[in-house]
């Protein structure tokens, strides 16, 4: 029956069976139940990750094969001898089985088709792509040839002279060495491709597998491995004298870190097949940290991130058949102690190592959403069923593997502290907008409305605050949002089509939509939550309605809200919604800021806020500094900016227009409000605070200095302050 054979699949299924499925068509009986069983098996055969699995599994059908023909003299099979047409289906089907699972084009039957999407997708070569087709044809040209004056099944090529130069005549040739001579030329090259792809990785690293040192060398960090428990390898030599040839400086602590995984827990709970492959990854994983300029801690943070994967040995295989996979993660390791906390979080982002991290120099808006795009519609193409959570994942892995690719840009030295924070606030609001949108088509389904989907979205959209509006976000930050619809009739247009008429009806569709947009970005799926949300900062804080009217937003701004709020405001911006949206906004935003204000209440309010912030939050102590909070910080200088947004944007509108503290600093300096001499420090100062609080966040640690690091900077910081709101 169709369940036994799902549940014998699921259960006991085995790697050459995967293998056998992917040509599996129905050619009888019900064509129709067939599909449906097809579908029943697919996720045996097509992993959802990319499983590098089967490279080991196809090595092993590739040797028993080998044996066979070796015991049968069978080396002048054009299909299962060297370099014949097996290799080729073996090449092309083991990336079929390793990317089908992502990748819904590759589940074809035809090895001419795979091959194509293959080439598109960049995993082959276009070149390499056209020489394998071709030498695909000349083998199957040849088997057809044989197999036509033989009349019957056969892959042998003839052995009297008379029958050679008949399948020579045949295939074009003029005489029988001619014809081989191309023959095996077309082998060397598909069993070098063979070799290339699927050849079982060097035992020392990711160098060349036929370099006798790096040979020697990989044996050797394979005995360290072996030997973790004891104080010599067993060639009698020291493992620190190993560890330390090997390029360590503390070769002790690498011993410990060595001896406490191989006798921990999770390496005794391995299967033989998952300590296999541990005991290749690790003397792999030696030789790269033992070359990097932290091997230590590139060791310890490789180990972490072993020790969270745990038993998803499919990311073994990954890094021990990718060299540049590995050695981007040793780097990564070395460099950044939240980059391997991040990858050991998320590891199916580990994909992302498999092409080089360093292609994010000009990445924008526009090229972070044709990337979304691409990824959610090869998503849902391998999902047509539209499965909510597998959505959801794939917005969850694509905002992982992008903040990977920036963080790898940032520790590699090729985007600037600025960059950084740009590129990361722009996938952030990429990422925003099509959750808006998912929550905007989910609501409608439901609730119907009547309305296109871009027609809600420019009735709503989202405000955001603090460093995300600023383009100032950093890694793991929390976005700061309030949910606004706009209800005015004059700026929506025509509402006949309305979802409910404007008042309590639209507040509760609304309000239903803020509620799915939370749902969506906060959900913790198999993935991880996608973003942590701060809206305390909507009209009335947590006492206020999740979702308001812009109409309400700005009565609430212009009547009550205190003068923190107005703060806030400085650099709030529409991150998602219609353009009519963000155009109101913005009018509400500059009604609010250009009020008269009176300058001693504005800088007691704004002293007293600091104060505040600093006695209930400020990590400071005798040994160290809060280099947010502490006096002459980060917090310091956004408050200095926005006291004189806030002062001078009756008489300088355009003092408002900017977001980033650094633009706002020379928009103040440009009107005369702000000294050259103090504009040129503060933009100085708070790159610098920008910058460090990045190298904190990437080695995991917290938000603080040494009192005697930037002293001078938070000294000139507290002049300022002291100059603006007094010495109080």
């Amino acid at each position: 029956s169709f369940a036994a054979m799902e549940q014998y699949y699921q259960s006991h299924g085995r790697d050459w069976e995967r293998y056998a499925l992917i040509k599996a068509r129905a050619v009888g009986g019900d064509r129709d139940a067939g599909a449906r069983l097809q579908a029943q098996l697919t996720p045996f055969v097509y992993r959802k990750y990319l499983d590098f699995t089967a490279f080991d599994s196809i090595r092993e059908m590739k040797q028993l094969i080998e044996r066979e023909v070796k015991k049968k003299g069978m080396q002048d099979d054009v299909k299962l001898g060297p370099g014949g047409i097996r290799e080729i289906e073996f090449l092309v089907q083991s990336h079929q089985l390793i990317r089908g699972g992502r990748n819904r084009n590759l589940r074809t039957q035809s090895l001419h088709r795979a091959l194509r999407v293959l080439a598109d997708e960049g995993v082959v070569e276009p070149s390499a792509r056209a020489r394998l087709l071709e030498d695909y044809r000349f083998l199957r040209n040849t088997e057809h040839c044989v197999q036509m004056v033989a009349d019957r099944q056969t892959q042998r090529l003839p052995d009297a002279p008379f029958a050679r130069l008949r399948l020579a005549w045949s295939m074009g040739f003029e005489s029988w060495e001619a014809y081989r001579n191309q023959l095996d030329r077309h082998r060397a090259h598909v069993e070098r491709a063979f070799g290339d792809i699927l050849g079982a990785p060097a035992a020392g690293g990711a160098g060349n597998a036929g370099d006798a040192n790096a040979a020697d060398a990989g044996a050797v960090l394979a005995d360290v491995w072996r030997s973790a428990a004891d104080a010599a390898d067993p060639a009698g030599q020291p493992v620190d004298e190993t560890l330390l040839s090997a390029g360590f400086t503390d070769p002790a602590r690498v011993a410990r870190l060595l001896k406490d995984f191989r006798g921990g827990r999770l390496y005794q709970l391995f299967s033989g097949v998952e300590r296999d492959r541990i005991d290749r990854l690790i003397p792999l994983a030696l030789r790269q940290a033992g070359a990097r300029d932290h091997p230590e801690r590139a060791m310890a943070a490789f180990i972490s991130v072993l020790e969270s994967i745990g038993r998803r040995s499919v990311y073994l295989s990954l890094l021990i058949e990718n060299p540049l996979a590995l050695a981007q993660l040793l780097s990564l390791c070395a460099a950044s102690a939240w980059i391997s906390r991040h990858i050991g979080a998320h590891p199916v982002i580990m994909d992302e190592l498999l092409s080089p991290l360093v292609d994010v120099r000009a990445c924008g808006g526009a090229d972070i959403r044709r990337e979304l795009e691409r990824r959610l519609a090869q998503a849902d193409a391998a999902d047509p069923a539209g499965d909510v959570e597998a959505h959801m994942n794939a917005l969850r892995e694509f905002n992982h593997a992008q903040i990977l690719r920036v963080a790898a840009a940032d520790v590699l030295g090729v985007l600037e502290a600025g960059e950084v924070c740009r590129v990361l606030s722009q996938l952030a609001r990429v990422v925003l907008q099509q959750v808006f949108d998912d929550a905007l088509q989910w609501v409608g389904a439901k609730h119907g409305g009547g309305e296109s989907g871009v027609a809600r979205r420019g009735r709503a959209g989202i405000i955001a605050y603090g460093k995300f509006a600023a383009g100032e976000l950093g890694y793991h930050s929390d976005l700061d949002i309030v949910v606004c619809y706009d209800d005015d009739a004059a700026d929506a247009g025509d509402d006949s089509s309305a979802p409910g008429n404007r008042g309590a009806e639209t507040g509760y569709y609304y309000a239903r939509v803020g509620q799915r947009l939370i749902h969506l970005l906060t959900a913790r799926t198999h993935a991880g939550p996608l973003y942590e949300l701060d809206m305390r900062l909507r009209p009335s804080g947590h006492s206020g309605t999740l979702v308001t009217s812009l109409a309400g937003f700005a009565k609430y701004q212009l009547a009550d809200a205190w003068t923190w709020e107005h703060q806030a405001l400085v650099r709030a911006r529409a991150v998602a919604g219609g353009d009519a949206f963000a155009r109101r906004f913005e009018r509400v935003r500059n009604r609010v800021l250009c009020r008269a204000r009176d300058p001693a209440r504005l800088r007691a309010d704004i002293a007293l806020m600091k104060e505040k912030m600093a006695r209930a939050n400020s990590v400071s102590d005798a040994n160290w500094c809060d280099l947010k909070l502490g006096r002459g910080g980060i917090v310091d200088i956004e408050f200095i900016v926005q006291y004189w947004v806030l002062r001078a944007a009756r008489d300088h509108p355009a003092v408002v227009r900017p977001r980033t503290t650094a633009d706002t600093i020379a928009a103040l300096q440009g009107a005369g409000v702000i000294a050259d001499d103090a504009a040129r420090q503060l933009r100085r100062i708070y790159r610098l605070y920008l910058r460090k609080s990045l190298d904190l966040k990437l080695m995991d640690q917290p938000l603080r200095v040494a009192w005697d690091e930037f002293a001078g900077e938070r000294a000139c910081i507290e002049a300022l302050w002291a100059e603006t709101f007094g010495r109080g």
